[in-house]
């Protein structure tokens, strides 16, 4: 018979014709290898890749200096604590920030755009 991996792939493949399947390793602490998901999709020929996902994995990448550009949605509703949208980046000093450097900011109705490209040097 064969191993659950090929079949679920075939499945997939079935259901979605043109599914790219990559084999991605886990760094220490069992999660995705997000260089290496990055590193293959760069070989295989993608330049950009839209992550939207929660604030683990915006943390994640953040944390590993793999943003290239940031697009961030404000709106204007203040909930006080809540879900945050980044999280601890082991960083404790302002001196220490990733700084966005902004290329434009626009309105889409009452919400604010802010586009920009995160500076990893401290």
């Amino acid at each position: 018979a064969a191993p659950a991996k090929t079949i679920r792939r075939f499945v997939l493949w079935k259901r979605w014709p043109g599914l790219i399947c990559w084999e991605i390793g886990h760094n220490g602490s069992g999660r995705l290898d997000l260089a290496d998901l990055l590193q293959k999709a760069g070989a295989f020929g993608f330049q950009s890749i839209l992550v939207e996902g929660g604030s683990a994995l915006a943390t994640s990448l953040l944390r590993a200096g793999l943003v290239d550009k940031m697009v961030l949605v404000l709106a204007p509703k203040i909930v006080g604590e809540g879900t945050a949208s980044i999280g601890d980046l082991g960083i404790r000093k302002l001196a220490e920030s990733i700084r966005l450097e902004v290329e434009s900011v626009e309105r889409l109705g009452p919400d604010t755009i802010v586009v920009g490209y995160p500076n990893f040097r401290r």
